[in-house]
């Protein structure tokens, strides 16, 4: 019965140009003591064998049934999105990997921060989806199919937004949105709220990344694009890289502070030379402020009106 099995799955493989990975199915099954696997190629469509392919370079993740049940879902539901974008989902999991995101059955995969592999996948077919008349959102994958940290950023991002009320969902207009005309910072999610926009920055960092924040030229940047904007803005940091912080939101927001402490002249900059206006200022951090003592003061306060917009969740 094994030889009758092996020349079906090597012709298979001659047929589908892939006769490694049809070696590989036909290995795992035989060997294998997960039923659930085993029957998910019993009288199997394509899109079972598809997500296998995907997966192959994987020794587990090609044999765990909830991705494998994931992937299939996406290669049927997101087939336009696969062939228009050739390469681009492998990629994903391949930058999700060396992130070491976790799956069901896998012994390795250390990454508490996010969910298993199945759940991104779930949440990557779901953006398509509920996202579906805003083109941009491709944007998300294809910052996701760059690196492993902006794989974990992007998974982050669109677990969040799932878990958000209809809401929150029906206001963002879109995605990866420039918001200062010379320059290339891109904002997240661009929300709309009461009739005014608002921005949206989603970093999935662990405790040392967010402690070299102050000190990252890129990170305060962007930062103080934000605040330059005049758009309402808001950081959301991923309070599950942050087990090892007695207390993850206060850590956070004096990273924050710690920004606004070392620039304060260059917020209180003219206008004409880089600066903030006053009534920008006021607008960020507190009515109240006249001088950079006042705003000094108010930055003290983390209860003041610019940590509202920093959320750890």
């Amino acid at each position: 019965m094994k030889k009758v099995l092996l020349i079906v799955f090597v012709f298979l493989g001659i047929i589908l140009n892939a006769q490694c990975w049809a070696n590989d199915l036909f290995i795992d099954i035989a060997n294998s003591k997960n039923d659930a696997f085993k029957a998910f190629y019993k009288n199997a469509p394509v899109e079972n064998y598809d997500a296998y392919k995907i997966l192959s370079e994987s020794k587990q993740l090609r044999q765990d049934p909830n991705t494998l049940e994931a992937l299939a879902g996406f290669t049927k539901k997101q087939s336009d999105y696969i062939k228009n974008n050739p390469g681009r989902i492998e990629k994903i999991i391949d930058n999700l990997k060396s992130e070491n995101v976790r799956c069901t059955t896998c012994t390795s995969g250390s990454n508490k921060g996010l969910p298993p592999m199945h759940v991104i996948i779930d949440d990557l077919d779901w953006a398509l989806i509920t996202f579906k008349d805003k083109p941009d959102v491709i944007k998300v994958l294809t910052e996701m199919s760059a690196s492993g940290p902006k794989a974990d950023g992007g998974a982050f991002m669109l677990n969040t937004l799932r878990n958000k009320p209809k809401e929150f969902i029906n206001s963002i207009e879109g995605f990866e949105i420039k918001y200062l005309p010379d320059r290339q910072f891109e904002a997240d999610i661009k929300r709309a709220i009461n009739g005014r926009t608002h921005l949206g920055e989603y970093k999935s960092y662990k405790k040392t990344t967010w402690e070299n924040f102050p000190n990252n030229t890129g990170s305060v940047d962007q930062l103080m694009g934000y605040l330059k904007s005049g758009e309402d803005f808001s950081y959301t940091a991923n309070i599950m890289k942050l087990a090892d912080a007695d207390n993850p939101t206060r850590f956070v927001k004096e990273q924050f502070q710690k920004v606004f402490k070392k620039n304060v002249n260059e917020i209180f900059k003219p206008t004409e030379k880089g600066g903030m206006s006053i009534s920008n200022i006021r607008k960020q951090f507190g009515e109240n402020i006249e001088t950079p003592k006042d705003f000094l003061d108010e930055i003290n306060n983390f209860d003041s009106k610019i940590y509202k917009n920093i959320i750890v969740e």
